[in-house]
């Protein structure tokens, strides 16, 4: 049966019997012959088929039938763990025996979780650790199906969860989904297969999901899993999901379907990035030129295109995720286009979805043209969901698929689904295509009254030797300013300190040309997310400043080598002569430091001097002679060409 087709039948049964989550459960987990997952234990590979975890899944319901005598029914019950496939079965168990699961994100603080354990009173956590909550933990992570003899068939199954926000607007909310609203985002995915067939595209007839996004989030839950249930995926477990353990599963397990937040595209971006500056120009130019004439060809002739940046960059790939994966997507937050750009020119089809907690997972850019994956749009609205912009410039979502419900600390609202409901992210739509702008409620108000989108200005920066930085709102006595601030790391050396405040400076007069002014520019060796966020929130960094939890202090504190000896001068030429030193040896510029002799710190030859020597020379349009006037370091090679030049 082709993927379409199955697709069709299957959601023709679901509306059949009710769109409900036990009507799902029971429709994809028929076939005792497909692939549920593989579990992966250092060289040790369990595999279960999707009627395996039914019956393991009814195993659990009947464990908590009896565990949970003493909890009403239809309460709230915690699931609090990582990925893996007791997620899964407890999941269905606690639905299976008459309770509501309430998905907890593990990295929240105890204090979050806490509160919401308060807010909708639950008694009993499952977990696969004991964590440190007001909570009776009931810890399954030794547990043993086969301990389970009486096994029930028939149950009164609750057709309810909640999942929580990541408190980056420092208010969590809960939010609680039913059977319906689930069915009706499944139900997208006719249309998403309508427009993009890549999504059922596997390897080797197989398509693999590695469980990598936490089925605690929406994203995860619904686009990793439920989505491809339906279509008889498979999905691979890491019992230790370490980054190497992730890379290798990736290429030996032959994963197909990656979906993750934009850190782990970025990290796979500078990763490739910084390999491809370490090496001379023409393998440089080699590597741009070949992203661009694969990007035009997939732009014109997709499958052709893939082809090729197969073929240009195997060595690269190799070293990534191999040649199985076919279909990645990026959500949950912005990713920079430079970042799904050179991935999609790798061959790599990436491509940038929208979701929230609140609404579940509502468009992705689904072009099989990487002209337009690469501009980093959300796509268009799925065929059950509605878009428009509000006159303010929010992105307004009507859809059958929102949560049916949000507890906050305030309140407890029935979501009205016939309304659109405001997501408080501007937007813009450009040929049917959306483009989310940033946050409404990060928005500075300048002294002149003029509103500032931050996150516009953060696309137009590109700041090395920084993981993190964030432009916002700084409060100083009574005002406001439109503020830089930058994670730095402690052990940031001086050479890289003047880098660094030689960049932020051309990054600050490139935006001025955008009609950008940053009034101040920040640092701190405080951390500007907390483990369980998957964006930078201003909002909380506003307030960890305010409660002195965040320490920052203004750029022109940072005491360098610019501060105690260079000149404006002596820094410009510094650069440009680091530079040359790079190019001679080709080294990384982070190996170069303004005092690194030439020949005892980074390795150069006689050979390699007289090359330096030339390129000075070119450069400069100065001679020097054989021993380049005992000039060894970027310094001293600074400071004579400014002497010779202030002696001409």
């Amino acid at each position: 049966m082709s993927v379409q087709k199955l697709i069709e039948t299957r959601l023709s049964k679901l509306s059949d019997n009710g769109n409900t989550i036990k009507a799902y459960f029971d429709i994809v987990h028929d076939d005792d012959q497909v692939l549920f997952c593989e579990i992966v234990s250092n060289d040790n590979i369990n595999r279960l088929t999707y009627k395996d975890v039914k019956e393991y899944s009814y195993k659990m319901g009947s464990y908590f039938e009896e565990l949970l005598k003493d909890v009403p029914k239809s309460a709230f019950v915690g699931l609090m763990m990582e990925n893996r496939l007791e997620f899964i079965t407890c999941f269905y168990g606690l639905l299976m025996a008459g309770y509501k699961p309430m998905l907890f994100n593990v990295k929240l603080s105890k204090e979050l979780n806490d509160e919401i354990i308060e807010r909708i009173n639950i008694k009993y956590i499952i977990a696969d650790k004991d964590y440190n909550v007001n909570a009776q933990i009931v810890n399954i992570s030794s547990f043993d199906y086969s301990s389970i003899k009486n096994i029930k068939n028939e149950f009164s199954w609750e057709d309810e969860f909640a999942i929580s926000t990541s408190a980056t607007s420092l208010n969590i909310k809960i939010c609680v989904y039913d059977g319906a609203s689930i069915c009706e985002q499944i139900n997208n995915m006719k249309g998403i297969f309508k427009t993009n067939s890549i999504i059922g595209t596997g390897y080797k007839g197989q398509i693999k999901h590695l469980a990598f996004l936490p089925l605690y989030h929406i994203f995860g839950l619904m686009a990793e899993y439920f989505w491809f249930i339906l279509i008889k995926s498979s999905f691979v477990f890491l019992t230790e999901p370490t980054s190497e353990n992730m890379i290798k599963a990736i290429r030996e397990q032959k994963i197909t379907h990656i979906f993750a937040v934009p850190l782990l595209w970025n990290a796979i971006y500078k990763k490739v990035i910084k390999e491809v500056e370490s090496k001379d120009a023409k393998t440089k130019e080699k590597f741009y030129s070949g992203i661009n004439i694969s990007l035009t060809l997939q732009s014109t002739i997709p499958g052709a295109g893939i082809k090729l940046a197969r073929h240009l960059f195997k060595d690269v790939r190799a070293k990534l995720f191999g040649e199985s994966p076919t279909f990645l997507v990026s959500g949950g937050s912005d990713i920079p286009e430079e970042t799904i750009k050179i991935m999609n020119g790798l061959g790599y089809q990436l491509f940038n979805g929208y979701g929230m907690s609140e609404i579940g997972i509502t468009s992705v850019e689904l072009s099989s043209k990487a002209s337009q994956r690469i501009k980093a749009s959300i796509g268009k609205p799925f065929d059950k969901v509605e878009y428009k912009i509000s006159e303010e410039g929010n992105l307004l979502v009507k859809s059958k698929g929102l949560c049916k419900r949000i507890i906050t600390k305030t309140s407890d609202e029935l979501i009205n689904k016939d309304e659109y409901f405001n997501t408080g992210d501007f937007a813009k739509v450009v040929d049917g295509s959306y483009y989310v702008l940033g946050r409404s409620d990060d928005v500075v108000l300048t002294e002149n009254g003029e509103k500032i989108n931050p996150n516009l200005i953060e696309k137009e920066l590109n700041i090395p030797y920084v993981d993190k930085y964030s432009v916002l709102g700084i409060k100083k006595g009574d005002k406001e300013y439109l503020s830089l601030l930058l994670e730095l790391d402690k052990s940031i050396d001086q050479d890289k300190i003047y880098r660094l405040i030689s960049s932020v400076s051309e990054n600050l007069k490139y935006i001025e040309e955008y009609n950008y002014h940053i009034e101040k520019v920040y640092y701190t060796y405080d951390k500007l997310t907390t483990p369980s966020m998957i964006k930078i929130s201003r909002k909380a960094i506003v307030k960890w400043i305010s409660e002195g939890s965040m320490t920052i202090h203004e750029l022109n504190e940072l005491k360098t080598l610019t501060d105690q000896s260079l000149t404006l001068e002596q820094i410009e030429l510094a650069k440009i002569v680091t530079n040359i030193f790079k190019e001679t040896l080709d080294l990384c510029l982070e190996d170069i430091k303004l005092e690194s002799h030439f020949v005892f710190d980074l390795g150069g030859t006689s050979l390699d001097y007289l090359t330096l020597l030339s390129k000075l020379n070119e450069e400069f349009n100065i001679e020097f002679n054989s021993n380049g006037e005992n000039c060894n370091t970027v310094i001293e090679f600074t400071n004579y060409i400014i002497s010779h030049k202030n002696r001409g």
